[in-house]
Parts: C-alpha cells; structure tokens; sequence
C-alpha cells in the first residue's frame, strides 16, 4: 500500500524534471490495479470514479484493466468537483470552470475507487467528498492516487498509491494524458505554470 513505499526527494531540484514517463506511468497504473485487485472483495459492488480532469481518464484505464483481469464489469464515471472547491483564489481561478459530472449510475451501495493524479493539499478530495454526499451514500470511497506530492492541509491519505514524491510549496506536479494532452508524462516544476502556458 502507499504507506510503505519510498519517497523519491525533489525538494533540490531546480529545473523542470520527468517524474514518469509513458512507460513508468503505465508501471504505476499496474501496480495501482494490482493493490486494488487484492484488495476488493468478490461481492463488493464496485465503481471506478475519476476526478475530472485527468482522474477520470486514469479511472476508465484502471477500470477497463480491472474487467481484463477479473472478467467483472464495473461502473465508471467523472467527478466535476468546481463549485465544491475552497480554493479559487489560491489557484487564481475568479469563478469555477464546470464540466460536469458523468455518473449515469446509482451510487448507494458502492464501494467507490476515487481516482485522482496527484494528490497535494487534499483540498480536491475534501471538495470531492462533499461532491459524494449530494449524490448518494456509498458502502465506502477508497483513494486511489497516481501520486502523492506531501505538503497536506487536511487530514486526507491514498488507500492506493502508485508514487510518494517530496517537493516544496513553490514547486508544481503536472500529470498529463494522452486522452487530454497527447502524452502520458508527470513532471516536476520549478513553480506553478501560469495559465495558457504550454509545454
């Protein structure tokens, strides 16, 4: 599980910096299906929900990875978490940019497999499970989380993890995919972009 993995140290990097690649970041994506496949019970019924708008692609990865592996099919969806964030300043955001939410399913019941790329303040998460409770009661939410920067203001921890990375607040971890950018890559920056830049 995530709390037994090493943390790669990225707090003395000054420059741009290539956490994973394509092919690391599908070696993470194993590894995330493999805690999870061993983790979940026969009967729980289960659903793959991604934070959009990374999330929800690495959630249609793990769910259609899980179906191949164990021949169970599961429900996948996106979670639009906009107008449940508590920090449009801190982002520079004026108002919430919604995409809204695709979860053509029931939810009560469900064991949820919250899938998210990386996990920071815990903030998202936070928004996130207020999110849950205007939708329904699950069974339970269980994180799964691409990879975790530290620096936490809430009391949030990965069920799943596929990488720990320490950084400092002034620095930035992107996750891209190639469903959304192109590229599947996760990078270390200096400090955070300013929007409408580009790689």
């Amino acid at each position: 599980m995530g709390n037994e993995l090493q943390t790669l140290d990225l707090k003395n990097e000054k420059g741009e910096f290539v956490i994973a690649d394509a092919k690391k970041i599908k070696h993470l994506l194993d590894d995330l299906l493999e805690q999870i496949i061993a983790s979940v019970d026969e009967s729980d019924d289960i659903a793959f929900i991604g934070i959009m708008s990374r999330g929800n692609h690495l959630a249609k990865r793990l769910a259609e990875g899980f179906k191949s592996k164990t021949g169970r099919d599961v429900d996948v969806g996106a979670l639009d978490i906009g107008f449940y964030r508590d920090d449009f300043a801190t982002l520079g955001m004026r108002q919430p940019h919604i995409n809204d939410s695709h979860i053509d399913f029931p939810i009560d019941g469900k064991t949820i497999l919250l899938v998210d790329d990386v996990l920071y303040t815990g903030r998202t998460i936070r928004a996130a499970l207020l999110c849950f409770a205007d939708l329904g009661r699950t069974k339970c939410i269980r994180l799964v989380e691409l990879i975790d920067r530290g620096l936490r203001e809430l009391p949030v921890q990965a069920d799943f993890l596929g990488l720990s990375v320490a950084t400092l607040p002034s620095q930035w971890v992107r996750v891209e995919v190639t469903e959304r950018d192109g590229r599947d890559i996760a990078l270390l920056y200096p400090s955070r972009r300013k929007k409408g830049e580009t790689k």
